[in-house]
């Protein structure tokens, strides 16, 4: 079941800012709430769109006239606005879909659990055309039973916009009341389950996700929750031979650290399952049914199972091994 709620901005003085700021723009907002609407009261249905709508509104400046809710969105007003500067855009459309997840109704309260997922369409001050982006929020919502008003809103969305240095990639928010932590080239970030975060770049970043689900996960007692590390700096190559510590497994997969003195390596063998390197330091060449290549830190290889293969260390070379076991 799906409702939806449109609006468009009409007040003059808006539109008339959006034009100086954006020329040639159409400001528009589309609210969506799918998911399991049916078991929303009419009045929380409302109440959301209402909400979502007004989020909606906050990329271009305007918010709710009074309460928490006003305090909470003028400080993201605030980072938005940073935003735009420093990467000199404008945005030109919003649409937003709630997609709710989950409905719990106690005596005083409704919790709503859901994803926000946002649809920009925004123009760089030294182009022509437009670009869109899609990203997602993880809202936990508690509505008030009797007045069908929200209490609070717990969500993973970065609101204290900082620029980030040439050296800086990304800054990463953990936790219902989140702390910052800043992410690097090469650098790892362990999350413990059930954790909110979410992830803010102001140049971009290409980053693997590992998640491991189940009870039987080992993770090595080296690697600490909620720390920034370097991969390579937990492992120490050792004279004349091969190092390799587990970081991770469970029963499905594995995620291994291997450091290669120059001149070691591994003979030609079968993968016992599809797996990537991550090269992390160093050079090697990988051997893989018949044919060489030259991995340089930074690069990645893949194996498919059985496949036949050896790896050659051509300087002292660290690498990451992720193995999926089947």
């Amino acid at each position: 079941m799906m409702r939806k709620v449109r609006e468009k901005i009409m007040s003059a003085i808006v539109v008339l800012c959006m034009i100086l700021a954006c020329t040639n723009s159409i400001v528009a907002e589309e609210v969506t709430i799918s998911g399991f609407v049916e078991q929303l009261d009419i009045a929380d249905e409302m109440t959301l769109s209402n909400y979502f709508q007004n989020r909606a509104e906050n990329f271009y400046g305007n918010t709710v006239e009074s309460g928490w809710i006003k305090e909470e969105q003028q400080q993201r007003i605030l980072a938005l606005e940073q935003w735009k500067k420093d990467c000199e855009f404008c945005i030109e459309n919003v649409n937003i879909e709630f997609v709710v997840s989950e409905v719990i109704k106690n005596a005083n309260e409704t919790i709503i659990t859901g994803s926000e997922w946002d649809q920009i369409d925004y123009r760089f001050n030294y182009e022509n055309s437009s670009r869109s982006m899609l990203f997602e929020t993880v809202h936990v919502i508690h509505v008030s039973e009797e007045s069908h008003a929200i209490m609070s809103d717990c969500y993973s969305e970065y609101t204290g916009y900082t620029h980030g240095s040439e050296n800086e990639i990304a800054r990463v928010q953990i936790g219902e009341e989140p702390k910052t932590i800043k992410l690097q080239p090469d650098e790892l970030l362990i999350v413990p389950a059930g954790t909110l975060c979410g992830m803010q770049t102001s140049n971009g970043i290409v980053y693997t996700e590992i998640i491991c689900t189940g009870k039987d996960i080992n993770m090595n007692a080296n690697v600490k929750t909620n720390e920034v590390f370097a991969l390579k700096n937990l492992i120490s190559y050792e004279e004349g031979s091969i190092a390799n510590m587990d970081v991770v497994s469970t029963p499905d997969m594995k995620y291994v650290l291997m450091a290669f003195d120059e001149g070691t390596g591994l003979t030609p063998h079968r993968a016992p399952g599809n797996a990537i390197v991550f090269a992390l330091e160093g050079k090697a060449t990988i051997g893989y049914e018949g044919k060489d290549y030259e991995l340089s830190e930074g690069e990645c290889f893949r194996f498919e199972k059985n496949g036949l293969h050896s790896v050659t260390a051509n300087s002292r070379f660290k690498m990451a091994l992720l193995l999926i076991l089947e």
